[in-house]
């Protein structure tokens, strides 16, 4: 006969030992680093929190909650090839003094007939492996990254009805800034893998040259991670980096070619860089003298594009190189001499 009375409850108790990653930890996103042409994101603190949003701190035990997320992507060990992350827990049989409390430990997913699931295994992602046959305590592991909500099960051996569990989450990690360049008849380019870029010169056009960024998240997860998590990009310093097209454009016009400040509105900058609209109220001098400067950087990339967050730090730099051939025409009559001043006939 079932001892039905015998086991009250069992709870799971956690101790968080999570492995050092080298990008950094919380949900995916990076610690800063120290090479300024690397996307940077403030990382967040929490690796491990309940259903309530409490933080389950390593070193401390917890009981079982309703629900679990794991948002650290899973890292190689010194030791193995496997993608793991890991973490002790702990059953507790109530009475102290039961006879048997062996237990076993198994994990499932909540809807293994989805259309994530269907055809995988659990435990291909999560596994709990008790310390010894039967142990209360288990490591919980996590091996790759799930698109379906799994449940761990505990269950006693000596009363199969008293059992507890908790379903575990995988957050959504943020994989990096996509930037993207654009302006009305022009095609400038932006490459998010070698942080280069180019943009036009071109003295008669008048559209604003607009940055436009997205996040990059993964796509296996069960818990979305909110663009609000990410740092956002808020502004972009525009750094004339070549030092003769910086003294030309100041000659002109003290302090426009200074770094430009601009502020982020509805995940775009726009911006007048080169355009008809640094040309406004320069006489043809000083416009010729702009665009011979910008002409000597042909091949090189006199201007970077700093994106920053909040904070200061730095998101991403692209080196920028200038396509000039559009400037070529674009000189204009600064003045008229004649070879004879005075002529006389007859």
């Amino acid at each position: 006969m079932k001892k039905r009375n015998k086991i009250l409850s069992i709870f799971l108790s956690g101790t968080f030992a999570l492995a050092a990653i080298g990008l950094g930890v919380g949900i995916g996103l990076k610690k800063p680093d120290k090479n300024p042409t690397a996307d940077v994101v403030v990382p967040k603190e929490d690796i491990v929190s309940d259903n309530e949003g409490n933080k389950m701190n390593d070193g401390v035990f917890h009981k079982l909650p309703t629900a679990m997320l794991v948002s650290q992507t899973p890292a190689k060990t010194e030791t193995s090839d496997d993608m793991k992350t890991s973490v002790n827990v702990v059953a507790t049989i109530t009475p102290d003094d039961a006879a048997n409390k062996a237990v076993d430990w198994t994990v499932a997913f909540v809807n293994a007939s989805s259309a994530w699931a269907n055809g995988k295994t659990a435990t291909d992602y999560i596994t709990a492996e008790p310390t010894t046959d039967g142990a209360l305590t288990a490591t919980v592991t996590c091996k790759a990254a799930f698109g379906e909500q799994i449940k761990i099960t505990v269950t006693s051996r000596d009363n199969p009805e008293a059992s507890a569990s908790c379903t575990v989450d995988y957050k959504q990690q943020f994989e990096g800034y996509l930037f993207t360049a654009s302006q009305t008849g022009k095609t400038p380019t932006l490459d998010n893998s070698t942080k280069k870029g180019k943009i036009y010169a071109d003295f008669n056009n008048a559209e604003q040259l607009k940055i436009t960024y997205t996040y990059k998240k993964s796509s296996v997860y069960t818990v979305a991670l909110n663009d609000s998590e990410i740092a956002a990009p808020t502004t972009m310093d525009v750094v004339i980096e070549n030092t003769a097209l910086k003294t030309a454009m100041n000659a002109v016009k003290s302090g426009s070619g200074d770094a430009l400040k601009v502020t982020a509105a509805n995940k775009i900058f726009a911006l007048n860089l080169f355009n008809a609209k640094i040309a406004e109220g320069l006489t043809p001098a000083q416009s010729n003298s702009i665009i011979s400067a910008l002409t000597a950087t042909a091949n090189t990339s006199p201007v970077s594009f700093s994106i920053k967050d909040g904070a200061g730090n730095v998101l991403a730099k692209f080196e920028i190189e200038i396509d000039t051939s559009a400037l070529s025409g674009q000189k204009k009559v600064e003045k008229i001499v004649l070879d004879q001043t005075e002529l006389v006939f007859g």
